[in-house]
């Protein structure tokens, strides 16, 4: 359900989401939540500086003056070859669970 809210917008989800994801199997390998938070964050305003094309490998960025730090997590138990749109290109090979950390030069 979505009630707009003043310049604002309410989402409600009558089922609890995240619990629905903590008791199912392995589900980083086969869900598709990743759709559910991208519409909320394109509702909310939000554009992620990067994205990775496979749902399964999620970044986080930090600014460090006019670099940015990126974190590469692996989210899954599978190996995930990937090829982040990032300035100068970044093909990576993760192992199961894998974090790396990259400085990319943004601006």
């Amino acid at each position: 359900i979505r009630h707009r809210l003043g310049r604002g917008q309410v989402f409600f989800l009558a089922y609890p989401w995240e619990h629905y994801l903590a008791v199912q199997g392995p589900i980083n390998e086969c869900d598709e939540s990743h759709v559910l938070y991208a519409h909320l964050a394109t509702a909310a305003g939000l554009r992620p500086r990067y994205v990775s094309p496979d749902p399964r490998v999620q970044l986080r960025v930090v600014e460090d003056g006019p670099e940015d730090v990126v974190w590469v997590f692996n989210r899954s138990w599978s190996e995930i070859a990937v090829d982040l749109d990032l300035p100068g290109g970044r093909g990576l090979t993760l192992r199961p669970k894998d974090v790396r950390v990259l400085r990319v030069r943004a601006r």
